[in-house]
């Protein structure tokens, strides 16, 4: 099925009450928090950075990382959660935009 409007299991009786907690989660942290997309900092410092999971350590200043072209690229960063370790389950409820959260909460 290409958009999954319902669920054809005879046997489920009640109300799918872990996908709607999931849900409303999910559009709470987008709105209230993340404001719509408005609020990198929270995106930078509550997102799975590879580094701060490998080390443990948490990057709050701005890195510069080489690219491909020689030339270096700055990616800003900002303080999270202590353990940096919660990043993994945190960044489960962030999106990167309208789209992101619609096509997410679709699927979900």
């Amino acid at each position: 099925m290409l958009l999954p409007i319902g669920d054809e299991d005879p046997h489920r009786d009640s109300p799918a009450y872990v996908m709607w907690v999931l849900l409303l989660a999910n559009v709470a942290v987008f709105f209230l928090v993340q404001q719509a997309g408005g609020n990198e900092a929270f995106d930078y410092g509550w997102s799975v950075i590879p580094r701060e999971i490998t080390t443990g350590a948490d990057l709050t200043a701005t890195q510069t990382v080489e690219a491909k072209s020689g030339r270096g690229v700055e990616i800003p960063q900002a303080p999270g959660p202590s353990p940096i370790y919660w990043t993994i389950l945190t960044a489960m409820f962030m999106h990167g935009g309208w789209l992101h959260l619609g096509g997410n909460m679709l699927y979900l």
